[in-house]
């Protein structure tokens, strides 16, 4: 089963999103890997990048990760980018996310122990979404990915989901929600 790889890192400071060597560095590891990665800055915290990534499935990427090879392929870029986190979720084919939206909302939902989210849940969302394939032990997370033409234009279609009466009953079963808006690093100009 391919998975998506989103794998969150922190700019080093002198690095910004915008420093020359930052894209080519990037773009030379995809190639290298054959990834079809998609690289994302967020907005509200334009040190905080984001790679979206394909794989064939989670355990090459394992094993990928626990190889020489890492250390080889990505040790150039130690000197940019500090590694934050990772998750991976289902995902056949990288056309299947919503990336030439202009600003693409990535939301991790932390789901409460004990209650039948993956029902509620797939009965509520019509989007790319996923169930997180590496969480940590005892932990259920819920990842949904949405393309808008504006932050704001999210932001105006949560205000009005508030309202929803099926939309709030999402409370029942989640305990922690996590959104980014992001934009393409490819496409900033």
């Amino acid at each position: 089963m391919s998975v998506l790889e989103i794998c969150q890192l922190e700019l080093k400071s002198p690095f910004t999103a915008s420093s020359p060597e930052l894209l080519p560095a990037l773009q030379s590891v995809r190639t290298l890997l054959g990834t079809s990665s998609q690289f994302y800055i967020s907005i509200a915290s334009p040190s905080t990048l984001y790679i979206l990534g394909l794989w064939a499935s989670l355990e090459l990427h394992q094993a990928f990760l626990s190889s020489p090879d890492k250390a080889k392929l990505l040790g150039g870029q130690n000197t940019m980018l500090q590694f934050t986190s990772m998750a991976h979720v289902p995902l056949a084919a990288m056309r299947d996310l919503p990336l030439a939206a202009p600003v693409l909302l990535m939301e991790r939902f932390e789901v409460k122990e004990g209650v039948g989210m993956r029902e509620g849940m797939q009965r509520v969302w019509s989007m790319v979404e996923g169930w997180r394939v590496d969480a940590p032990e005892g932990k259920s997370e819920y990842l949904v990915f949405t393309g808008w033409e504006s932050e704001d234009a999210h932001n105006k279609f949560a205000a009005k989901q508030a309202q929803n009466k099926t939309f709030m009953q999402l409370g029942e079963y989640v305990a922690g929600l996590e959104s980014v808006a992001c934009r393409n690093l490819e496409r900033e100009g």
